[in-house]
């Protein structure tokens, strides 16, 4: 039974949303649905129980049919924002509702109207090629934003495996009990995601624009991602330390540095490689812009998409850490700048030869952080983010919303001097909530600088994927020094679909 205290907490609650939908001059029908979909989630299993009785369902029916008929504007107006008489006509059956358990149910019913009507994919709003178009379908960001969430190859791979038990989803004309009607709507809301933006960062998510998209295999199978480390020795990097905090300035032999990077992509573009991974701070503008050139001729074979690792860039007025991923023809589909500076600790750089002169005190990543934004993007492997070395590992504000968002495919270049069990533990803990994949690529100059006798130190990348091992890590063990043509990077090819046949080796 419902105390009287909880039923009090209910009736507020349902009196602020519709306080909230009232006031809300600019709300359209998506806004409108994030509303509802944030008020009906907390009581679903109420309303699946409500269900269950055919005479409710059929009420349900033909009241959402009756909005759909009378009340909701037509799919074309859908982001259009509604007019106060559209409102309230569409939410009159919740003013006439008599108690709580009657209001969920109204609500209940109007999202399953909206459900019916509205296609819930994301119009293109940007016509130029090559660029990513915003999926946002509502207007106000302080009510949150309703993304569309599709089904992702990694998700369907580990699904098909695994298969944990449950329901998974229904075609759309399959004949459904009331029960079942329940459980198909809460996968149609969590197919879809309301998130609210948290203070002080900001959320950029996008799909591919079609013709992007056609140039990635159809298949799971064919996707074959490479890690490559890349940068062998810090001695490579230009530090400048000023006033306890540090900054990569760029390469002492970038031209180099970009051949070899040339000359490595050709490689596994003969192999086979679809996607290839770079560390942090192995990719200046001079090497980035050697791989763009390279894609866009068409020598790379069956490359499509490069994490071009990450460094320091002037950007904005400002020290940037950037990581820029770049397309089929060497163009920038996304780029994400590190969320959180780094601290090196003075007893990490007291254990890294090329870095013992900075150990007399902790060193704060010299970089801006602000704006702070999280770009997400919905690609054919899934939706995917890339997170720039720790920034996989704090627990920020931003975490919550991959969580929301449902990534499948988390890439985080890396340079630290040991993999910490903490990446590992991220790895687990977003692919718990979400069944994301995880690739970490990290710096081998980092690691082949910390003194012998430090264990793993050879643990240069590793890749997660739920359902298997917790972790498969790559090492670098054909070579005991610097790798001057990175044969090695062909170990650290990995395919999704044989995972992890191809690495049982640890």
């Amino acid at each position: 039974m419902m105390t009287n205290m909880e039923r009090n907490i209910e009736m507020r609650e349902a009196a602020e949303t519709m306080s909230l939908i009232f006031e809300t001059q600019d709300m359209n029908i998506f806004d409108l649905f994030a509303v509802l979909c944030d008020h009906c989630q907390r009581c679903l299993p109420a309303i699946h129980r409500r269900l269950v009785n055919p005479e409710v369902y059929k009420q349900v029916d033909n009241n959402a049919e009756r909005i759909r008929k009378r009340a909701l504007p037509r799919p074309e107006r859908a982001i259009e924002p509604l007019e106060k008489d559209a409102r309230q006509l569409i939410i009159s059956p919740l003013l006439r509702a008599t108690n709580c358990t009657e209001y969920d149910l109204e609500c209940y019913t109007i999202l399953q109207a909206i459900d019916g009507l509205y296609d819930m994919r994301a119009r293109s709003v940007m016509l130029a090629s090559f660029t990513t178009t915003c999926q946002r379908l509502n207007l106000r960001s302080d009510l949150g934003y309703v993304y569309p969430k599709q089904p992702s190859p990694i998700f369907e791979l580990i699904r098909k495996r695994f298969g944990k038990s449950g329901t998974w989803g229904y075609k759309a004309g399959q004949l459904r009990t009331a029960t079942e009607r329940g459980i198909y709507l809460r996968n149609k809301l969590n197919n879809l995601v309301w998130l609210k933006t948290p203070p002080g960062y900001e959320v950029d998510l996008g799909v591919f624009d079609s013709n992007t998209s056609l140039c990635f295999p159809n298949e799971l199978s064919e996707y074959r991602i490479a890690v490559v480390p890349l940068v062998d020795e810090l001695s490579a990097l230009e530090i400048q330390v000023v006033s306890k905090r540090f900054r990569m300035t760029g390469l002492k032999q970038a031209e180099r540095v970009a051949e070899k990077a040339i000359a490595v992509l050709r490689r596994l573009g003969e192999k086979g490689a679809t996607m290839v991974v770079f560390a942090e701070l192995c990719v200046p503008e001079l090497v980035r812009n050697a791989i763009a050139n390279a894609l866009s001729t068409g020598e790379l074979g069956t490359i499509r998409m490069v994490v071009a690792g990450s460094f320091h860039e002037w950007l904005h007025d400002d020290w940037y850490n950037v990581a820029y991923v770049l397309g089929p023809w060497g163009q920038e589909l996304w780029r994400q700048t590190k969320l959180q500076p780094y601290t090196l600790m003075h007893y990490e750089a007291a254990s890294i030869t090329a870095l013992r002169d900075y150990a007399s005190s902790n060193l704060e990543e010299d970089i801006c952080t602000a704006p702070r934004i999280l770009v997400v993007r919905d690609t054919p492997l899934g939706r995917t983010v890339v997170l720039i070395c720790s920034d996989l590992l704090n627990d920020d504000p931003y975490r919550q919303s991959i969580l929301d968002l449902g990534v499948n495919f988390i890439i985080v270049p890396a340079m630290t001097a040991k993999l910490k069990p903490e990446f590992a533990l991220a790895a687990k803990h977003y692919a718990i909530h979400t069944q994301a994949a995880t690739v970490v690529s990290n710096a081998c100059a980092i690691s082949r600088e910390v003194e012998a006798g430090e264990c793993d130190a050879t643990k240069i990348s590793f890749a997660f994927l739920p359902g298997h091992k917790p972790v498969r890590w790559f090492r670098c063990d054909k070579c005991a020094g610097p790798c001057p043509s990175h044969e090695c990077c062909e170990e650290f090819i990995l395919s999704l679909n044989n995972w992890p046949f191809d690495f049982e080796r640890d």
